[in-house]
């Protein structure tokens, strides 16, 4: 356990060291801000098991949970030594932050790092390109295409959350499984994609697959079934189009 300082005291120092003798492996100097300071907000924290992975120049080549984890073994050192304690609040449903913001006071709004700006943007950037690949290489599978719309709306059922992608505004691409009905028409796939469109993710109006084989037509039911598809929908609702075929319900 760190030593045990009065608030007062740490939220003067604005510095918390580390000493050697006591934590060999947390050498390097740990600093926050606190009311009266005008120096910018930094928590800065370096050290073998905590240390480099929470600078901020390391923060992109972090998952969500190991960042958390290292993070939030550097807010708990300091809450010690603020002689907060701070297990019980975590306990309760608190996060760390909150309660160091408790004992410091709130920081001001700084600056983004210009390292981390630069990393949210190509993060952002690269997932922009693939959502724009992923919507092209839709398009382009070759064979027909069939179109299925109500303006009441499409029921939603089981679908993939692991495979979902919205690629663009009210637009959302199945790429792996997905089950759809209408009035006296089901769609369902497994790894086949579909794009979906709607006012939300549950509201949707219109989905459309690509390269479908023939269908069948028999008893008034127009129908496909492949080991990756199933459509079954009626007969004289069907359209012929350009590029395949077109369904609208009411």
């Amino acid at each position: 356990m760190l030593p045990q300082l009065p608030d007062r005291q740490v939220a003067q120092s604005g510095v918390i060291d580390f000493r050697r003798e006591e934590h060999p492996q947390q050498a390097r100097v740990a600093q926050f801000w606190h009311p009266g300071r005008a120096a910018p907000p930094v928590v800065q924290r370096s050290a073998t098991r905590v240390g480099d992975c929470v600078q901020a120049t390391a923060a992109p080549r972090q998952t969500t949970r190991f960042w958390s984890y290292r993070s939030g073994a550097a807010l708990a050192h300091l809450l010690d030594r603020t002689g907060t304690p701070w297990t019980g609040g975590v306990l309760a449903g608190h996060p760390l932050a909150d309660l160091l913001t408790g004992q410091v006071g709130s920081a001001p709004p700084a600056a983004p790092h210009p390292d981390l700006e630069g990393a949210a943007q190509a993060v952002a950037g690269a997932h922009d390109a693939d959502l724009s690949a992923r919507l092209a290489a839709f398009h382009a599978q070759p064979g027909p295409a069939l179109h299925l719309s109500s303006p009441s709306g499409l029921r939603l059922g089981v679908f993939d959350p692991m495979d979902l992608h919205a690629v663009g505004p009210g637009t959302f691409l199945h790429a792996r499984h997905v089950q759809v009905r209408g009035p006296d028409a089901e769609l369902l796939t497994v790894c086949h994609p579909v794009l979906a469109r709607g006012p939300d993710l549950f509201d949707v109006h219109e989905v459309m697959l690509r390269s479908l084989p023939a269908p069948t037509v028999h008893g008034g039911r127009w129908r496909i079934r492949t080991p990756t598809l199933t459509v079954d929908l009626p007969g004289d609702a069907v359209q012929v189009m350009p590029d395949g075929w077109s369904v609208r319900q009411g």
